[in-house]
């Protein structure tokens, strides 16, 4: 009999059963709220929220993403059919038809207007601008660019005994009569001194990383069979409906350009973002559709009747969405951890209404009402709130880490696993009080083989031995397996769907152009514009250091463009020194050569006065010169121009790899001597993809171990408050302990290493687990001789119920295992094998266990009497 309710609690606990139709209203009314709420979240594809918050690499790549704007490109790569014969008979013709392309899909986007509001630029030859840049700013201040070997070289040309012997060649060469004689005269009327082959070398760096045909400017792959196009857009690729629009826009203008039998292949950051959304979204469908499809087949076989599904679904579904619900109150956007989360919650919260459900039918067989049935207040409501006690556990060790994305999927773990509870113990009681089932399912509650399994349990002392097989089996998997593959994983595109399209065009890119798809980056920060030249000077030195040469094939940074401003004071020295020796007036000198030779003087009137300066420059130049060229200034330097007005002062240095590292042990060799070259340059800090796979196996490392000695530690101490006697408390701990071993062993059978995702699925097992164990060792009484049967029958019943809501969350994991992202087919990959051997540890050792402790506590009073 159900003890009247007085206190507040315990009304609280009975209100669904006595005003079901107001609990349900209430209900509704806070869904739709929630509906509202969960709607305005966004899909955040962000990079960053993958990455730990508390490395420096981690700030500067989030600083140069979002202030240099690196992923804010999208690419083309034109591309004739391989095997083409316009690319094997005549490079020529297929440059022209690339090139043509590229000016029709041009001409094509300006005329568009919805295409031509969203980008800003598209580039397919190395930016006018750089030529400009070179002429009108580094060729007349050469000077300052030029090293103490190079300055001496160019200060021995500017002697009079130098400048008669070149003046004679010259005269020689044209003489000469060649088919070249034209072209030649024309290159010693721009410069009779060939001073340009001492200071090109100087400013050879300036030119496109990217290796063209025949050198050109036009971005032609080497061989003439590719074209790449840049286009620099207005709206970033977190923004999913900008994104959408521009990648739309493009593929339109490229079918209008009519590229006939070009191939035309995205790539680029917006590609990448769109691809990631697409992939995910059908994930996330794919996922919930077949976790419903799954469930309710589930539901049909263990319940007989259609309306379990919606009996069990229904309250789970309530919380969970009330769950994102309250996240998007406080947050407004998701990452792609957290895709997921909806069908993995689906699969752990309908645990909870499993188990409620199968102890009111329990009840209402024995012929106990509705309200008695529904009350709470016994053990079995202990034993609810200890398991999603337990479970919320697992998922807030999760939110001690110092990644963002493992956060908020910790976060919205517990909030739906507290919404599933919530929902289980309101929402499952209103439905049931109103539909007053009774008795029609008596026959048909359990499933037929588990009364049979319980009475071989109680009649066989060997079944125990089957769950220690299985242990072993499990273990001997993981010895074998212990160093077939990495035990880290540290790949940052895994979190990219696969297969993926733009992921592979940044690669045909490399391999066309010779450029390795791997880049790191060295963020710059300084008080000043003149610091902040002086450290990317320091920079760009030690990246040309012979150790570094193997793997670094050359950087771009602001001291590619700009002289280091600290040793303008040893420059100028230098000139003045050298422009007070008389034999070193440039233009008096070329004079004098000039009435020496053949040639006419007036030809040679602007050469003459730009010698008359070349050895009293003006200042060399700086940030402000250098931001006065967007296309070049883009390079180095934030997106924003108001970024150069006040410090900190920001800059970019680009380092380009030989070659992608085979291995994890060549990347991080190669981090760390680049990192060894400036530790001692303040405000320079390594970033990029390579770096960041470093730091996230080295979080891997650090706070896997912390994450699960704190699930585990606070699930033991629970564990011990609610059973005490150590025997009961490492029974309970069994199913746990079997899905970390299956885990490990499914991860090392599929060579899957531990990553910043699936490593989730440590604490989160250890806290679901554990369910079964306080469910099954709940259901024996702790004081007392037991009543056998009564025993069998709580088991019989407790097993049922962990059977089919370990086979659900099984069936939500399993829908991530399909899942295109690889990170969450690992996550899922380790989930499901944890259940699995969480199950088969519940079901063939811990009941054998208990079954064998009841009997013998049962048969230990008769054989005292008979003793007697």
């Amino acid at each position: 009999m159900t003890e009247p309710a007085h206190s507040w609690s315990d009304r609280l606990l009975l209100f669904p059963v006595r005003r079901p139709a107001l609990t349900l209203l209430a209900a509704l009314l806070l869904l739709a709220a929630a509906v509202g709420s969960a709607s305005t979240l966004d899909f955040n594809p962000r990079l960053e929220a993958m990455l730990p918050s508390d490395a420096p690499s981690t700030t500067a790549l989030r600083q140069l993403t979002n202030d240099f704007r690196l992923l804010d490109q999208a690419l083309l790569l034109v591309e004739h059919p391989r095997g083409s014969a316009a690319v094997t008979s005549d490079e020529e013709e297929s440059t022209a038809q690339l090139l043509a392309f590229a000016e029709r899909f041009e001409r094509q986007v300006r005329a568009d207007a919805e295409a031509s509001r969203l980008v800003e630029a598209i580039e397919f030859r190395a930016p006018k601008e750089m030529r400009r840049f070179i002429e009108e700013v580094a060729v007349p201040s050469a000077i300052w660019y030029l090293n103490d070997s190079a300055l001496g070289e160019l200060l021995g040309r500017l002697t009079l005994e130098s400048m008669r012997d070149q003046m004679v060649r010259n005269e020689e060469l044209i003489a000469t009569a060649s088919p070249a004689a034209s072209e030649l005269s024309k290159q010693i009327l721009r410069d009779p001194l060939r001073l340009h082959e001492i200071i090109a070398p100087a400013l050879a760096s300036m030119r496109p990383a990217l290796r063209t045909w025949r050198d050109g400017d036009a971005y032609l792959s080497p061989d003439g069979g590719a074209l790449l196009i840049r286009v620099e857009a207005a709206g970033s690729p977190t923004d999913m409906a900008f994104t959408k629009q521009l990648m739309g826009a493009l593929r339109r203008a490229a079918e209008v350009a009519a590229p006939g039998e070009l191939i035309v292949h995205y790539g680029g950051g917006y590609a990448i973002a769109e691809a990631s959304e697409k992939g995910i979204r059908g994930d996330m469908i794919g996922s919930v559709t077949g976790s419903i499809i799954l469930l309710q087949l589930l539901y049909l076989f263990a319940y007989r009747r259609f309306s379990s599904f919606a009996l069990i679904i229904s309250p789970v579904a309530w919380g969970v969405v009330i769950a994102f619900g309250i996240y998007a109150l406080f947050f407004g956007s998701v990452s792609p951890v957290s895709a997921g989360i909806g069908a993995m919650l689906a699969g752990m919260g309908d645990d909870f209404s499993i188990h409620y459900l199968s102890h009111f039918e329990s009840c209402r067989r024995r012929g106990l009402s509705i309200e008695q049935s529904a009350d709470l207040r016994q053990g079995f409501g202990m034993s609810l709130a200890h398991a999603c006690g337990t479970s919320m556990v697992g998922f807030l060790a999760i939110g001690l880490s110092m990644v963002p994305a493992l956060r908020e999927f910790a976060l919205l773990g517990a909030l739906g696993l507290g919404g599933a509870l919530v929902g289980t113990v309101t929402v499952l009681p209103a439905i049931l009080a109103l539909l007053d089932r009774r008795r029609t399912s008596t026959d048909r509650a359990s499933l037929r083989f588990v009364p049979v399994m319980i009475e071989r349990f109680q009649n066989s002392g060997r079944a125990w031995r089957t769950g220690a097989i299985l242990f072993a089996a499990a273990a001997v998997v993981l010895i074998v397996r212990w160093n077939s593959a990495p035990w880290f994983g540290t790949e940052v595109h895994a979190m990219h769907p696969q297969p993926n399209e733009p992921l592979k065009t940044q690669h045909r890119v490399a391999k066309r152009f010779g450029v390795s798809p791997e880049t790191m980056f060295i963020h710059l920060q300084a008080s000043t514009p003149a610091d902040l030249i002086a450290v990317a000077s320091q920079v760009q030195a030690r990246m040309n250091q012979p150790d570094l040469r193997d793997g670094i094939a050359g950087s771009i940074g602001p001291a590619t463009f700009l002289p280091d401003a600290a040793r303008r004071a040893d420059r100028q020295l230098q000139l003045h020194r050298a422009s007070s020796r008389p034999t070193l007036d440039a233009a008096a000198n070329f004079r004098s050569a000039l009435l020496d030779s053949s040639f006419h003087p007036a030809a040679f009137a602007k050469y003459e006065e730009y010698l008359s300066g070349i050895l009293k420059p003006s200042p060399p130049p700086g940030l402000l010169a250098l931001a006065k060229y967007p296309a070049v200034a883009r390079l180095v330097l934030p997106a924003s121009t108001s970024a150069t007005a006040s410090p900190p002062f920001q800059a970019l240095v680009t380092l380009h790899l030989r070659s992608t590292p085979r291995d994890t042990i060549e990347r991080d060799q190669l981090v760390d001597a680049v990192r060894a070259s400036i530790a001692d340059v303040n405000g320079a800090t390594l970033t990029g993809l390579s770096v960041i796979g470093r730091e996230m196996e080295h979080v891997v490392r650090r706070e896997l171990p912390r994450m699960s000695l704190v699930a585990l530690a606070v699930v033991l101490i629970w564990v011990m408050l609610i059973f005490r006697r150590p025997v009961d408390v490492l029974i309970a701990m069994a199913p746990a302990a079997a899905a970390g071993l299956f885990m490990l062993a499914a991860l090392r059978l599929a060579g899957d290493g531990l990553t910043m995702v699936n490593m989730a699925a440590i604490p989160i097992l250890f806290g679901i687990a554990i369910d079964n164990g306080i469910f099954l060792v709940g259901a024996v009484p702790r004081a007392g001789a037991p009543d056998h049967a009564a025993v069998a029958s709580h088991l019989a019943e407790r097993c049922h119920a962990i059977s089919v809501s370990t086979l659900t969350t099984i069936l939500a994991f399993g829908a991530l295992v399909f899942a295109s992202v690889p990170a969450l087919a690992s996550l899922g990959l380790a989930l499901t094998a944890g259940m699995i051997g969480c199950w088969l540890a519940s079901v063939f050792l811990v009941i054998p266990l208990l079954v064998r402790r009841v009997a013998a506590a049962s048969a230990a009073p008769d054989d005292r009497e008979s003793a007697c």
